[in-house]
């Protein structure tokens, strides 16, 4: 391998991986207590994110003779940390968390950074910060809140970055990574093939395989319709494809998904388990229970369609985010130098029972959103299918804060049709809508704070609702709150007169400056029902990052006033956090 990964757990580690292969270098994932004697080979070293402090008494640590080996080393948040702690610097809490985006000054003549700018945007997810550097290193980048953002030992080729160059919303990131490659460690950089990976992968199932026949579960959606496309290149008519109408889906998506699979060529079976999904759930209120019962419940009915039809392997279309949420989140959990926990049960990895009659296939387990749309089109798969809107495994169950019924499921049915049709034409990477709780308390800590960012206003509203949404903060999962925010001028709701940028900055500074905050919502439409619906529309290429989608405030408002009419909907909200510190879905 040319770069080792050293993995301390942190969620984006997949992606550091990526960008190198994306390179055409080959990265390789180690584990951190790794020894220097296992990475001769190598030309770089990269110690990735993780959900510790260095401080405490169990965080994973690193051979400090690797530190010393003179291999090129790049520390990335946790691994950055590292590095100055090892090497006597000082490491400790901030004044304020940085979670999402980040405003960094940057110095242009250090080797990573050359090509850039002296300002540039990153992603942050962070509560400690170096404070003191150690001997021999100097700060190449600041914030505002974080004066050690970056820093060097260009003689010994050792940098530290406490954002996160390898996720899409640090937008030179990959150039950082380029320029690490390249100018530090001295290695040549290429183009991914996708052709080449195509054929691989096709191998590689048929290898898996052998002459046995295999079930795909086939949603309709873009990851598992291009893994069917090439399993059945694979196997051909030994794949018995299979759709389950769970009962939450969107309104009429289970007929179109069947029709579409046809004619691609596939077969689907349909299995109408509406009832089943919906009795499974009764009286069920916490977010991991609903997701792990639906995966039950879908390897249950997978494993009667496969005793009826002979099937030994069951095929998913799984991607790298959702085995990274599921496996990374909990610094606790984690056993020695191994990551613990997770961020969030995704039905097809952390949702699956520990005891199964198929074994499972997962073929493109390690690629994220955009790449998959990219195999598909080497495919011949049309872009009707490879641009849907991605849509949860479990469906609107997870999209409803509490426990599920089916008046609930249908107003959020037709709801989701609504904002699906108002902001289509803005093209975001996901647009849906959640229901919560409408009942809140006053929250008046963060008026200061608000009317810091936002200016001059007439009138600030601040409340927290009673529920809890999952959020991710310093690579660790986190239930939040939802914090609300009204905002007047001129007897009119205001957030149409903020500049955009200013709005980043409040949702940032809110989730930083509050630990148990992972929401913040913009107030757009007041009703008279107990329930609340958050319309969240974000911009990402991975899907481990997000930033919420710039839609005209006048459209969500528009939008907001129609749903507040619905019957028990009581209040109607722009969401306008950054992944992290939430996650894109609610639960």
């Amino acid at each position: 391998m040319q770069i080792a990964i050293l993995d301390y757990g942190g969620q984006y580690v997949q992606n550091i991986r990526r960008a190198f292969r994306e390179m055409a270098l080959s990265a390789e994932i180690v584990p951190p207590d790794v020894s220097m004697k296992d990475l001769e080979g190598c030309s770089g070293i990269v110690l990735s994110g993780g959900p510790y402090s260095v401080y405490q008494d169990d965080a994973p640590d690193v051979d400090e003779s690797i530190l010393l080996g003179g291999k090129p080393i790049l520390g990335l948040c946790y691994g950055h940390q590292l590095i100055a702690h090892r090497l006597g610097g000082e490491v400790a809490g901030g004044r304020t968390g940085e979670y999402g985006f980040a405003e960094l000054t940057i110095n242009k003549e250090i080797p990573l950074f050359q090509g850039l700018k002296e300002r540039e945007i990153c992603w942050m997810s962070h509560g400690d910060e170096v404070k003191t550097l150690p001997d021999g290193f100097v700060s190449a980048a600041s914030t505002a809140d974080c004066p050690n953002a970056a820093m060097a030992n260009v003689e010994k080729s050792i940098y530290g970055l406490q954002f996160h160059p390898e996720v899409s919303h640090t937008p030179q990131g990959w150039k950082m990574l380029q320029n690490f490659a390249h100018l530090v460690c001295g290695l040549e950089t290429g183009k991914w093939d996708v052709a080449s990976y195509i054929g691989s992968t096709l191998a590689r199932i048929k290898g898996q395989m052998g002459e046995d026949r295999a079930m795909m579960a086939v949603s309709g959606g873009v990851d598992s319709t291009v893994t069917a496309v090439l399993a059945s290149r694979a196997i051909g008519d030994r794949l018995i494809s299979v759709h389950v109408d769970h009962g939450f889906m969107r309104k009429n998506e289970s007929q179109m998904v069947l029709g579409e699979l046809r004619k691609l060529g596939l077969r689907p079976l349909l299995a109408d388990a509406r009832e089943r999904f919906l009795d499974s759930l009764y009286g069920i209120s916490d977010g991991d229970e609903k997701r792990k019962r639906i995966g039950e419940l879908f390897i249950k009915i997978f494993e009667e369609e496969a005793r009826r039809n002979s099937v030994r392997a069951l095929i998913q279309g799984t991607i790298a985010p959702d085995a990274i949420e599921s496996t990374r989140g909990i610094a606790s959990e984690g056993e020695g130098s191994r990551h613990g926990g997770r961020i969030k049960r995704h039905h097809n990895v952390g949702g699956l029972p520990s005891h199964m009659e198929v074994r499972i296939v997962e073929p493109i387990r390690e690629l994220f959103k955009y790449q998959v749309r990219m195999l598909g089109r080497a495919l011949g798969i049309p872009d009707r299918l490879l641009e849907r809107q991605p849509f949860p495994g479990p469906g609107l169950a997870v999209r409803i804060a509490g426990a599920v019924d089916r008046e609930k499921v249908e107003l959020l049915r037709e709801i989701t049709e609504m904002v699906e049709n108002a902001l289509s034409a803005y093209s975001p990477s996901q647009y849906l809508a959640y229901l919560v709780h409408a009942a809140s308390r006053p929250f008046p800590d963060a008026e200061e704070l608000v009317r810091g960012i936002v200016g001059r206003v007439e009138k600030v509203e601040i409340g927290l609702l009673g529920d809890v949404a999952v959020g991710v903060k310093g690579d660790e999962r986190l239930l939040g709150r939802l914090l609300w925010i009204r905002l007047e001028k001129g007897g009119r709701l205001a957030w149409g007169s903020i500049p955009w940028l200013d709005i980043l900055r409040l949702q940032s500074g809110l989730t930083g400056r509050f630990r148990d905050v992972s929401r913040v919502l913009a107030l757009l439409a007041e009703g008279k029902g107990d329930l609340g619906v958050v319309i969240r529309a974000v911009d990402t290429r991975d899907f481990m990052t997000a930033i919420p989608s710039k839609i005209p405030f006048d459209v969500l408002e528009d939008l907001s006033h129609r749903i507040v009419r619905k019957p028990r909907v009581g209040l109607c909200f722009y969401e306008i956090t950054t992944k992290p510190s939430s996650t894109i879905e609610l639960e």
